[in-house]
């Protein structure tokens, strides 16, 4: 049994070595964040630095940023959260960058939404009652290589979207 020593502050410290981890292991950021679209703004920024200093090219920062962006503001404008947090994970595999969104909200089945540039419900205004919408999804499409979509039990969306990227390129 490891020797356990606990100093004044009651933190405990064992000799156990740490776990090993698989030199295979990706890189792996998860945040829980509030429904609101003032945090996605942060986790933009916060997402943006990181993916500078991990020396991706500008243009594949701007993809993944507006990826991040999109899949966020979807979320907060339809999932219908407002007492519970979603979670964004960034995974940084080789050769891609992964960013899966998890919500449990109402959830939704991609080919059942409005054509993109259709008016539909606002949902963040007092003022209007309808706008033009639909363009996220299209976007999150053209800027990932892949993208999956699937309920998360027992309710809600998970969306995952994978972008190839090269440190520098």
């Amino acid at each position: 049994m490891p020797d356990q020593q606990t100093n004044s502050n009651q933190i405990t410290k064992t000799d156990t070595p740490p776990l090993p981890v698989p030199d295979d292991t990706p890189f792996c950021l998860t945040f829980d964040v509030p429904p609101s679209l003032s945090n996605i703004m942060h986790l933009r920024r916060t997402a943006r630095c990181l993916l500078e200093s991990l020396g991706l090219s500008r243009d594949n920062t701007d993809d993944v940023e507006t990826l991040i962006g999109e899949l966020c503001t979807n979320v907060v404008r339809h999932a219908h959260i407002e007492n519970t947090n979603y979670r964004v994970s960034l995974e940084f595999p080789e050769d891609r960058v992964v960013v899966t969104v998890v919500d449990h909200g109402v959830g939704f089945v991609e080919d059942a939404i409005l054509p993109p540039g259709a008016l539909r419900p606002d949902g963040f205004s007092d003022d209007v009652e309808e706008r033009i919408g639909g363009l996220g999804l299209p976007l999150i499409h053209a800027l990932a290589d892949h993208v999956e979509i699937r309920p998360t039990s027992p309710h809600g969306t998970t969306v995952r979207a994978e972008k190839s990227i090269r440190p520098g390129s």
